[in-house]
């Protein structure tokens, strides 16, 4: 096998920021691979939300951009790689690290990926002739759910580990309910490289969505999913951010897991996406949840589940650190105590959205007589 190599040198502009690379061209056996590192240029001062702009507008999105994904955190450093194969389309993979000031002195750190690597039911995704692409923004992971108190501490959910979490936009075309894209999300690894594997993905709609990857202890990793609704942005008009808050088009997507452990019961788990509690520093809440049922001594939980808050940004800082400051969820309570002449049963369920909103059922037996009655409560 014989291999050439050659390293050439340039400047340009990537994601709307002026470079210098230095890039590896390397020949072997008819394919050709090229490994570029890139510089930036010690001017530039482009920030994340400049970042996606430059590239929406490259790409000629026609919708508009999420306003949870504004913000200006500073550019760090990009890496990435191109190849291309003896036959079929070139692959091109981009990572690019960015820092937000979250509180004085600490940082919280973001990834923008993009790749044309992707393919649908196992076939190149083409669009137009062309690859199609993905991209999007995440939060550099992993979390890791046994570290959180409180829902950190019941078996199963303990051993769930959330590898990225962030936004993603596809061009490719979903032309049947059945259509999976499956892409590997390249992964920062150093100021020079990519890290040696990429994030597994699978999306089961176009255009922005808000997804999770996870993995459980002992299984392949699975993403989560939430298709987010967008605008479309004016004809001639130049790529901007919605002046609206971001809104998803499902409440919830949930993914069967079906574990049992003792007395535990973890049925499936699910990602949501709801409006902003806090409107002037916050872009939306994003929601884990964990379903099934927990039971000790005839008391059952039946919805456990956490949410962080998506921040907005103000002159390069946020007030407040979204991973620090998580908020926990009770999704039901179930009781069910019974005895040859008496039972009494209840529980509540809470409904998606910040806020307290739940309905419930309560049922009292003793003997031959007996009580049910239904109810509900809403914080307006």
């Amino acid at each position: 096998m014989s291999e050439i190599r050659t390293t050439i040198g340039g400047s340009g502009t990537l994601f709307g920021v002026d470079v210098e690379v230095d890039a590896d061209i390397t020949k072997t056996q008819g394919e050709t691979g090229l490994d570029w590192r890139v510089r930036i240029l010690p001017d530039a001062t482009i920030n994340l939300s400049q970042s996606l702009e430059a590239l929406a507008e490259q790409l000629s999105l026609s919708v508009t951009l999420p306003d949870s994904l504004q913000l200006s955190a500073t550019i760090e450093a990009m890496v990435g790689e191109v190849t291309k194969p003896a036959k079929g389309p070139s692959g091109f993979d981009v990572a690019a690290r960015f820092k937000l000031e979250v509180l004085k002195h600490h940082f919280w750190q973001l990834d923008l990926s993009y790749t044309s690597g992707a393919s649908i039911n196992g076939k190149p995704a083409m669009v137009n002739g062309k690859p199609a692409y993905v991209f999007g923004m995440s939060m550099a992971g992993p979390i890791e759910l046994s570290q959180l108190p409180l829902i950190g501490s019941v078996p199963e959910i303990g051993d769930l580990i959330i590898e990225k979490i962030g936004f993603f936009y596809s061009n490719a075309e979903f032309r049947s309910a059945d259509d999976k894209l499956d892409f590997t999300l390249p992964n920062f690894g150093t100021d020079t490289t990519l890290a040696p594997a990429g994030t597994k993905v699978t999306l089961d709609h176009g255009g922005f969505n808000l997804a999770a990857m996870y993995q459980h202890k002992g299984h392949d990793a699975q993403t989560m999913a939430v298709p987010m609704a967008t605008s479309t942005k004016p004809a001639g008009e130049v790529a901007k951010f919605s002046t609206t808050p971001s809104v998803a088009q499902s409440p919830i997507k949930w993914i069967n897991i079906g574990k049992t452990f003792g007395p535990v019961g973890l049925q499936k788990i699910g990602l949501g996406f709801s409006s902003a509690s806090d409107p002037d520093t916050q872009s939306g809440s994003v929601g884990i949840y964990v379903d099934g049922m927990f039971q000790v001594a005839g008391l059952g939980l039946e919805q456990l589940g956490f949410r962080f808050d998506m921040p907005k940004s103000t002159n390069g800082k946020v007030s407040f650190d979204p991973l620090k400051d998580i908020h926990f969820h009770l999704g039901g309570l179930l009781v069910d105590y019974r005895t040859p002449s008496f039972q009494i049963s209840g529980g509540f369920v809470t409904l998606p959205g910040g806020s307290v909103n739940f309905v419930g059922e309560f049922i009292l037996n003793v003997g031959e007589f007996g009580i049910q009655a239904y109810g509900g409560k809403r914080n307006s």
